[in-house]
């Protein structure tokens, strides 16, 4: 919940760790959300005495206040749970009745940024859970299909992120658990370096100059990086360690959209 949040003073995790040990006035009797939000509103009130003895600044506690407030608003915290009618529904039920070459797509698009990261993490979560304590009932592979990976693994992703945990998880566990991660982003350059150095094949489609003068294509010639800035939709650059140099692809016109 915190892990993109900037803390450069690690007041947010003293926060946290005040919570946990139940400071007052988060004692063991809070324990609905409306009593929890009901606190945190006393303690960051303008001259407040809730808080004293305690070295966290009103300030930090306001900051904290404004980050749950968030979550509070999208109803991802309440005291009441939602009814459940189709068990289909449920996330914790992803690999009921899977079976092979199954596809299950899950659109976070219309979601808040923040709660986006909530259903992926819980995703890769669960696949990374079940194939680590495979059974009978388990896939021997499964691949995940992440549209835009610059949004949840890239170097501007603060360490700390528990999404970039899964994915390095994936990326350096994922062959030998059975799951293959097939990405899609607009630069290169800008995702994390432990998931590019266990990228196995890489399709380069048309870019521009500025992405091709970043260290990733230093051993790329000046013919193909060229290639890269005018090729047309539908063809791509492969790369793969089986192949001892690139190779140029393209994807065949889609008969359905042919006037013949």
């Amino acid at each position: 919940m915190f892990a993109n949040e900037p803390d450069p003073t690690g007041t947010i995790d003293s926060i946290i760790s005040y919570l946990m040990d139940y400071g007052h006035p988060f004692g063991p009797s809070v324990t609905t959300w409306e009593e929890f939000f009901k606190a945190l509103n006393s303690v960051t009130i303008p001259g407040s005495t809730t808080l004293q003895g305690t070295n966290i600044q009103l300030a930090s506690w306001k900051k904290f206040a404004r980050i749950m407030r968030k979550f509070q608003s999208e109803d991802l915290f309440v005291d009441k749970g939602h009814e459940i009618t189709d068990r289909s529904d449920l996330a914790s039920d992803l690999f009921d009745n899977m079976n092979p070459n199954d596809v299950k797509v899950i659109d976070i698009a219309q979601l808040d940024p923040f709660m986006q990261g909530f259903v992926f993490g819980d995703v890769i979560q669960q696949v990374v859970e079940r194939m680590s304590a495979k059974d009978k009932n388990t896939p021997d592979k499964i691949v995940i299909f992440v549209d835009e990976l610059n949004k949840y693994a890239s170097t501007d992703v603060p360490k700390s992120s528990p999404i970039l945990r899964h994915l390095l998880d994936v990326a350096e566990r994922g062959r030998a658990l059975g799951i293959i991660l097939f990405s899609v982003e607009q630069f290169r350059s800008a995702i994390h370096e432990r998931v590019k150095g266990n990228c196995a094949n890489s399709a380069y489609g048309r870019t521009n100059f500025v992405e091709v003068t970043k260290p990733d294509y230093q051993f790329f010639g000046n013919i193909y990086k060229n290639m890269m800035t005018r090729l047309a939709p539908g063809d791509y650059i492969i790369s793969n360690p089986a192949l001892r140099s690139l190779v140029s692809i393209k994807f065949p016109y889609p008969t359905f959209k042919s006037n013949n």
